[in-house]
């Protein structure tokens, strides 16, 4: 894997922390965990787990990562991932903490109650062959916007989408042994 010098942290108030931080630690790059603004300082990539996110929002804002996330946005200086609950976070409209970082809707919970939690595979636009994606309590995008692209779908659904500086998937690609989407972020995005 061909790595810029990342410096990836992960939001660590709630969710899939340790999940990022093994996968990370299988790929040779360090991910630290980020409460605070200063431990945001100098990060080139971060992610936002899934978990709940009125709790990691609420987290967020109390600590003024929110703020941070939207002004380093803003100028294109950090890389911003968001996994199902850290998706909802960025987009649009889906919560009151949302930040607006790519231009999506989504809607909460819409695959169903934890019960309904499945995994499939997915194929990736640009990738080789499947790799397995995890739903828990996804979200749904109901809207994409320009200069938005649809990375992988889900029964016609986007479940994979990118802009500029920001990568959400309301999957769960942390819960799978397959390193892809990670090396996707920290490599080529």
């Amino acid at each position: 894997m061909e790595r810029r010098n990342v410096q990836v942290g992960v939001v660590a108030f709630q969710g899939g922390i340790e999940e990022h931080i093994l996968v990370g630690e299988r790929l040779g790059v360090a991910v630290k965990r980020v409460l605070s603004l200063q431990d945001a300082k100098d990060l080139t990539h971060l992610i936002i787990p899934g978990g709940e996110s009125t709790v990691i929002g609420h987290h967020m804002v109390s600590t003024g990562l929110d703020a941070f996330c939207e002004k380093q946005n803003e100028k294109g200086n950090l890389k911003l991932w968001g996994t199902c609950a850290g998706a909802i976070l960025l987009g649009k409209k889906a919560s009151p903490y949302s930040l607006d970082c790519i231009d999506v809707d989504l809607e909460r919970n819409a695959y169903g109650r934890q019960m309904d939690s499945f995994s499939t595979l997915i194929s990736v636009q640009g990738g080789e062959g499947n790799i397995p994606a995890v739903f828990i309590r996804a979200p749904r995008i109901v809207r994409v916007g320009k200069g938005v692209r649809i990375l992988a779908s889900y029964e016609g659904e986007p479940i994979l989408c990118r802009n500029e500086n920001v990568l959400i998937s309301t999957f769960h690609p942390e819960l799978t042994e397959s390193s892809t989407m990670h090396e996707y972020f920290f490599s080529q995005f």
